[in-house]
This record gives structure tokens, sequence and C-alpha cells, in this order.
């Protein structure tokens, strides 16, 4: 044990004051980097920190607190100094959201509009993403890191203590994917509000107003992203020393006892949301007398309640895992379903497309049939007029003009001949189009009908669910239309 360990375990008698005790033990910091204060037991209970505990509540001297921060959560790590400085060397997929929230993080905080505090925050966000790359980046944490700098640190051991917070106070289960810390925190902090204060539990449940609305925003900053900076202090002064879960949900807890009556007098939810964000609410004037406050809270929130709660919020976790497998499932089908569907209202309007470059096309050959009609008609009259011509004609055979009259009609029967061809293979090029128009429309039904089963099957397994695929409505058809019938022509 260093020097500082055996320090620490001397009687509180020993310094006649608050400030002695900071003194000595800021000497002892700089003596010794490495002091072993989360291996202490100073009163003989289960309590790590012992006296110290009493003395950060108390109150830590503003102008050290970086200091004691760093000895408190043993954040003097060489190894973390160097490894900061090469991860800043490496790439990072995260730099393009880490550089829009810079401007979002303490904006009425002078110092971080300046370009070095920026360029320092920046730093820390990208070492520590591409450092736990499971948390990665996440919006609020640089709430957190923005804390460190404010102490005047250098971004190494911003950083140091910032890893020191996440991983041994185990913020980042907070951050990670489907945050389970912000789940059990909420779940605790809902237990502990129903018992603590009922009226205004039950208040906010009436208006649908669940703690993941405001309070999730709380436990992610640290209360840094609406309440005032020196209270914020003091919430991580206490969190170093207690663990950030108890700390936490008392001071949530103390700050809306404090405005129960308000909130009960509102009855809307918007202005209930309007109230919490307040300046009334968020700007605490009397910090220590709110840090007396949770420091009695404590009895309430204690270590054996959070820790049923923590069982009961895991049981609750097994139980729902089979549900929550089936949803997974269901959620899967659905998305199938819907690229299928998809795939399918992409074939129908393929279809429809086709279904209607036929239909023009039909309606074109059907007035080209209407043309071969009429010219069929004229060709029959001039067929008719010759022949008169030719059955007066026959009584003269000798006459030159017999001659021509036959040869002028032979050339029109020919013509006649080879236009009833040309109208004949426009029949039948009429009806291969309209039996390719039927095969389509075949085709189409068939796909609805498959559509129609799949979603029906669907609909069948996720009652729970409420998305509903409504089937395509069925596309008109054009009338069916008979085949010409043209009228031979006889010599």
């Amino acid at each position: 044990m260093s020097y500082v360990g055996s320090f620490l375990k001397k009687k509180n008698s020993y310094f006649d004051t608050d400030e002695e005790f900071w003194e000595a033990f800021l000497k002892e910091y700089k003596k010794d980097y490495q002091l072993d204060v989360n291996s202490l037991s100073t009163d003989g209970s289960n309590n790590k920190f012992g006296d110290l505990v009493e003395r950060v509540q108390r109150g830590v001297p503003a102008e050290h607190r970086g200091q004691i921060w760093l000895s408190i959560s043993d954040s003097l790590d060489a190894h973390l100094d160097v490894l900061y400085w090469q991860l800043l060397n490496e790439h990072c997929s995260y730099e393009r959201a880490i550089n829009q929230d810079l401007g979002r993080t303490f904006p009425e905080i002078p110092m971080f509009k300046t370009e070095e505090v920026r360029k320092q925050l920046y730093n820390i966000m990208k070492a520590y993403s591409i450092y736990d790359s499971e948390v990665g980046y996440c919006q609020g944490i640089s709430f957190i890191a923005g804390l460190f700098l404010m102490q005047n640190m250098k971004e190494e051991l911003a950083f140091t203590i910032f890893v020191r917070l996440m991983e041994s106070y185990n913020l980042r289960t907070l951050f990670t994917p489907k945050m389970p810390g912000l789940m059990l925190l909420i779940y605790q902090f809902n237990a502990i509000f129903q018992t603590y204060i009922p009226a205004l539990y039950f208040h906010f449940y009436r208006y649908n107003l669940s703690p993941m609305m405001y309070a999730s925003q709380w436990f992610l900053t640290l209360f840094s992203y609406s309440f005032n900076v020196d209270l914020v202090f003091r919430i991580v002064d206490m969190i170093l020393v207690e663990g950030p879960i108890s700390v936490l949900l008392r001071f949530a807890l103390v700050m809306l006892k404090r405005y129960e009556d308000e909130l009960l007098s509102i009855e809307k939810f918007d202005s209930l949301m309007d109230f919490l964000k307040s300046d009334q609410f968020t700007k605490v004037n009397d910090v220590e007398q709110m840090v007396k406050e949770v420091i009695d809270l404590k009895k309430i929130v204690s270590d054996n309640r959070l820790e049923q709660l923590r069982l009961e919020h895991l049981e609750e976790i097994k139980k729902r895992e089979p549900a929550q497998r089936e949803m997974e499932q269901l959620r899967e089908t659905m998305k199938l379903l819907r690229k299928e569907n998809k795939e399918y209202i992409n074939k129908i309007a393929e279809n429809k497309k086709i279904q209607q470059a036929l239909t023009d096309e039909i309606v074109l050959l059907k007035e080209l049939v209407k043309d071969l009609q009429e010219d069929n008609e004229a060709v029959k009259m001039q067929v008719k007029d010759l022949r008169t011509i030719i059955t007066q004609e026959e009584k003269i055979k000798d006459d030159d003009r017999l001659i021509t009259l036959e040869e002028e009609l032979q050339f029109l029967k020919d013509k006649l001949r080879a236009t009833q061809v040309e109208l004949c293979q426009s029949r039948m090029q009429y009806n291969e189009l309209e039996t390719a128009y039927h095969l389509e429309q075949e085709r189409w039904k068939k796909s609805k009908r498959r559509l129609s089963r799949k979603i029906q099957l669907n609909e069948d397994k996720s009652k729970r669910t409420s998305y509903m695929i409504d089937p395509p409505s069925t596309p008109a058809t054009p009338t069916s239309m008979k085949p010409i019938e043209l009228p031979s022509i006889t010599e």
C-alpha cells in the first residue's frame, strides 16, 4: 500500500479542517501518482473510500478539482497517455458526426467556442471512438469529456479519466448497442420514483410522460446538457467516490421532489416537458443544499434496493427473450415480405406498361384493318363497275377495246388479290397480339393471387404487428376484342 493509503486511514480528528485534509491529500498526489484510493477501507465498513466519501460530499476545492478527480479515479496511466497520441493517427469513421456535434456541446460556455478547446474535444472523441469500437461515438458523451477540459486538464489526461469513467465506473453500458446500462437505470429510477413520489409518478403516467423522454438525457450527459455546471461538478465529485447509479438516481429524484407541486399543477404533456426544460427547473442556485438532500436520500436509494431491482430487471429480460426473439423473426419475415411485395409491385407496373403497349398496338391495328376494309370496298366497287363494262363489251369480242378492258380487269383482280393477302396478314398479326395480351393478363392474375396468399400467411403470424400489407388493386383490363371478319371477294 502507498503512503497515501496510510494517509487516508488516519482519523478525521487528525485534520482540524477540510482545507488541511485536501492540502495534505494534494501533497501526497504530487509525491505519488499511484494513489491506491480504490482499495481503501478506513472505517471498517464495506465503504472502500471511507472518510474520503464524507470529505467529497462536503465539497472539493474548485481550484484543485481536476487533480482530485484524476487521483480518486486512478487516471494517471502512462500507457493510456501514450496510446492516446497513437490513436489520433488512425482513421476514424465518426469524424463527420463528431465535428457536427462540437458546436452543440456547451454552446453557452465561451471556452467551447474557441478553436483550441474544440480541437481538444474532437481529439478525445476521435481517440475514444477508435479505442472502444463497440461504443464508437454517441451523442452526449462529448458533454462528459467536456467536463474534464473545464478543469484545465491536458487533453491526454482528460482522455484517460474519460476512459476510466467509461470502463471502471461502467458508464459505457449506457452507450453500447441496445443501451443495457441505460435500460437498467431507467428501470431502477421508475421503480423508486413510483414509491418515493407516487402522486407525481401517476401524474406523469396519466399524461404518458415516461422517464425515457426526460431522464435518459440527464443520465447520458450526467445532467450536463441542461443543468448548471457547478451542480454537475458536484455530481461528478460524488460519482467518483460512490459510483454513478446511486448518485444519478438520487439527484433525479431530488429534482422532481423539489418541484412536485408545480408539476402536479400542469395538466398537459407539452407543458410538462417544457417545464422540465425550463430555467426554473434546470438552474439550481442552492447547489450545496441539494447535495445534502441527495445524501439524505441514500436510505431510500440503498445498495440493497438497487441490487434487488437489478435482479428483477434481469428476470424480466429473461421472460421477454422468447417474445423478443419471435418479434425479431416476425420483423425479418415482414422485411422479406415487403421486399417481395416491392418486387411484385415493380413487376405489376412493368406488366401494366407492356399491357398498355399491347393495347396501343391493337388500337393501331384496328385502325389499319378499318382502312384496309375501306380500300377493299372501293376495290369491290371498281370491280363491279368493270364487270358491268365487260358485260356490255362481251358482244364485241373482236374489238381492241375489249382486250384492253380485259387486261385492265386482270390488273384490278391482281390488285384485289394482293389487297386481300395483305388484309389476311394483318388479321393474323392482330390475332397474335390479342393472344399475347391474354397470356400476359393471365400471368398478371397469377402473380396477384400468389402475392395475396403470401400476405395472408404473414397476417396470421404477426397479429401483434401493426403493419398491414395491402394487396395491389386489380388493374383495369381492356375490353376483349373479336377478330374482324372480312368479306370474301369472288372473281
